[in-house]
């Protein structure tokens, strides 16, 4: 299946800035310019998006440590511990290294990445985080009660759409 990863955050004259009141840490230490640690986070996963093919893992690994409901000091929204959590995220990527990657997420190559994706989730009209594209069909989280009922939803249109000997999940059916 082919995933594209698109950003949602707030853009103002050319530069991130985070999404208040949710994504205004600053993360300090990573650059020579100040910057939002979502948006270093954000720009991380699509340099690895683009340069290697581990890259689902390495931001999978990037979500599980988002810092959210954790203790301060925690994961990627938290200056002191950003990089070293990108770090550990970095060993899921095949063969970029994490000197590679910080090169990329703190230049104008990680910002241009997430620029033009930002470009694809304000045209696509889409605020809320939990939505996916199956198809070229839009399966937003606001239209369910629930992310389960909204995964649910995402499995069975996948299921629906595939073509040839579907995956496991999906049953044995061939699609033709």
């Amino acid at each position: 299946m082919d995933v594209t990863l698109d950003t949602i955050e707030t853009w103002k004259d050319g530069r991130c800035v985070g999404d208040a009141p949710m994504h205004t840490s600053r993360c300090t230490n990573q650059t020579n310019k100040d910057g939002y640690c979502d948006c270093l986070a954000d720009a991380a996963n699509h340099c690895a998006q683009a340069h290697d093919q581990g890259w689902w893992q390495f931001t999978a690994c990037m979500f599980e440590r988002n810092g959210k409901g954790s203790a301060p000091g925690t994961g990627i929204s938290d200056d002191s511990t950003f990089q070293q959590t990108v770090k550990t995220c970095s060993q899921k990527l095949s063969n970029y290294s994490f000197q590679d990657l910080k090169t990329c997420y703190t230049s104008a190559e990680g910002f241009a990445y997430s620029y033009q994706s930002a470009q694809a989730s304000d045209k696509a009209k889409v605020e809320h985080p939990v939505w996916m594209y199956v198809g070229g069909k839009l399966i937003s989280g606001d239209d369910f009660s629930s992310a389960d009922e909204w995964a649910a939803k995402v499995k069975s249109t996948i299921c629906s759409s595939y073509t040839g000997t579907k995956p496991a999940s999906c049953g044995s059916q061939v699609i033709v």
